[in-house]
């Protein structure tokens, strides 16, 4: 979409809204997920609550519909045009705590903030452990069985930190009005980056990344949710442990979640950003 579509969709939906406010999430599911914080007892069918319109962005075809990047896109858009009441909240994506926390805590204005965990699964996991299932897990033993993974994950996005620097992240094409690139000059940018690729060690990193999330683990589970993928303790550890089905396992954390009465610190924030209580 260009600016003017993406300024029509923005009305459209402040249309909607009786109290001209829209807060956009990332995906179609996570408004479900965000009302259970908010521990609310059902799911507003419209999406609105309180007069305020909670938009889960979809997919389209070519994937660009929804997303980090879309939400973005839709808050800065407003920003420019100056339409206030749009606010945004995008998946911490494996940053650490301590970079999230002032994107979300109060005194941040926004209008653009950032879940303090790996993403929106993240938060219903820290409402507690449904008691249809059991006694509650071992957290620590539990979430560490996981270091391997977000330790490669880890890894796996310095080294595309690297590559998209030297171009090499996707296949190159030239590029309507721009200059085309010339062998000598790509074979200099080359020179000078390779060291990068040649000095890191994957073996020294991968041991560095899972020691500092075991650490993590053992210290400050909610620094390990910043960056442990949430998604997997709904599609993995909940099946794994209680023998059900993934959807299941969702549907029964997403009640607990509404019957604890949601997360605080996500109530919190939106009575500071809506102005209306829960």
């Amino acid at each position: 979409m260009n600016e003017v579509e993406l300024l029509d969709r923005i009305n459209d939906d402040i249309r909607i809204s009786t109290a001209q406010t829209v807060i956009y999430l990332e995906g179609t599911t996570d408004p479900e997920f965000f009302f259970a914080l908010l521990g609310l007892p059902t799911n507003p069918a419209d999406g609105v609550h309180r007069g305020v319109l909670v938009r889960g962005l979809k997919d389209d075809p070519k994937r660009r519909g929804s997303g980090s990047a879309a939400v973005r896109n839709l808050v800065d858009v407003a920003s420019r045009n100056r339409v206030p009441g749009i606010f945004g909240v995008i998946d911490g994506d494996g940053r650490k705590l301590e970079e999230l926390a002032p994107r979300f805590d109060p005194s941040y204005p926004g209008p653009l903030f950032h879940w303090k965990a790996y993403c929106i699964e993240n938060l219903i996991a820290k409402t507690g452990w449904p008691s249809v299932w059991g006694d509650e897990p071992d957290w620590v033993a539990e979430l560490s069985r996981y270091g391997p993974y977000v330790a490669l994950n880890r890894i796996v996005l310095e080294v595309r930190s690297i590559v998209k620097e030297l171009e090499l992240e996707s296949y190159s094409k030239p590029s309507l009005g721009s200059p085309m690139k010339q062998a000598a000059e790509v074979a200099r940018a080359l020179g000078e980056g390779k060291h990068r690729i040649q000095e890191y060690d994957v073996e020294q990193r991968f041991a560095s990344e899972f020691a500092d999330f075991e650490g993590l683990v053992r210290s400050n589970l909610d620094e390990a949710h910043a960056l442990l993928n949430g998604k997997w303790l709904f599609q993995h550890m909940a099946p794994t442990l209680t023998r059900r089905d993934p959807d299941l396992c969702r549907f029964e954390w997403l009640a607990h979640a509404r019957s604890v009465g949601g997360l605080p610190e996500v109530r919190d924030w939106w009575e500071r950003v809506t102005g209306f209580p829960p």
